[in-house]
């Protein structure tokens, strides 16, 4: 039996997605489920490189792929169960967390979610605080990998209602914490880990009236690099089974053994080969026709092998 929480038991969350670029590029975020009624938050929009046209796909289940979800998470107050103060928020770069969440949409149409909480494991429990900063009339908010969010303040009492709701949205799940221990495992199907997390802590300009939030966001890989067939470079690479979930999706990476069970992952972002050693420890990012490494080993990333 694995120990488990209900996030609703810590604070508010509440769901947005969307399904259409507007003519500016943007995801205009709606309601699927919760309330930000309570935090003044006005208006969200997010843009990244893989929005460049609209999403018609659709789920086994009929439901439309999003191309866009985000949760965001707050407490009433930043009283005692807060670790910072939100002055202290403005000056961090990173601030520490005792949970952190995951979401994803399901091949299916389907959303899924739940959190980890963050223990006594380093590159678990630091998060990013990202704040907003003034572009031309926009406020903007980098998220890294081309992502940003941008926000639209609330200036009536029509726009504090909260966010409009999207029609049609998919079911959002309730959300369970679990213990940072390998048995989450076996309830969770194919988790995704805190490291491979795209979760912030988000803090609005001075003077806005809006409290700092935690905020997971997964935008849709549908403009990706498609994974090959076979690997040019590494011919002796055959097909595996697939075991790692693509960040911020609910698929799994195609992946590769050699003979001497080196293993091949394709990075559908970047359209290249993660490369990792038989017992999952990575080597290093390698481009896939010429075998050429794009990116040096990094010591904290490691698949099941």
């Amino acid at each position: 039996m694995v120990p488990t929480d209900s996030l609703k038991d810590y604070g508010k969350i509440a769901w947005l997605g969307a399904r259409d670029v507007d003519d500016a590029g943007l995801l205009n975020l709606e309601t699927i489920s919760g309330s930000t009624v309570s935090l003044g938050i006005g208006r969200l929009a997010l843009s990244a490189p893989t929005l460049a046209a609209p999403v018609l796909g659709l789920g086994a289940a009929g439901a439309a792929t999003l191309a866009g979800v985000v949760a965001l998470f707050w407490t009433p107050s930043l009283g005692d169960s807060a670790l910072y103060t939100e002055d202290q928020l403005r000056t961090l770069k990173q601030a520490r967390t005792r949970v952190r969440l995951q979401v994803e949409q399901q091949a299916d149409g389907s959303l899924k979610g739940y959190g980890f909480y963050t223990g006594k494991n380093r590159d678990w429990e630091m998060v990013d605080v990202v704040q907003f900063t003034l572009r031309g009339s926009q406020q903007v908010a980098d998220l890294g990998d081309g992502v940003e969010l941008i926000w639209t303040p609330a200036v009536d009492g029509s726009d504090i209602l909260g966010i409009p709701a999207l029609e049609t949205a998919p079911q959002a799940p309730h959300i369970w914490v679990y213990p940072p221990t390998p048995a989450a495992a076996s309830i969770i199907v194919n988790p995704v880990y805190p490291p491979e997390y795209k979760d912030f802590i988000l803090v609005f300009p001075v003077g806005s009236g809006v409290k700092p939030v935690y905020i997971v966001v997964s935008v849709s890989d549908h403009n990706y690099h498609p994974a090959p067939t076979g690997l040019t470079a590494f011919p002796d690479a055959t097909k595996s089974n697939r075991k790692t979930p693509i960040k911020g999706g609910g698929r799994l990476r195609k992946r590769w053994k050699n003979p001497k069970g080196i293993i091949f992952e394709w990075d559908s972002q970047h359209g290249a080969v993660e490369m990792y050693d038989k017992r999952g420890r990575h080597l290093g990012e390698y481009d896939p026709t010429t075998g050429e490494q794009t990116k040096p080993a990094d010591k904290t990333r490691s698949v099941e092998p």
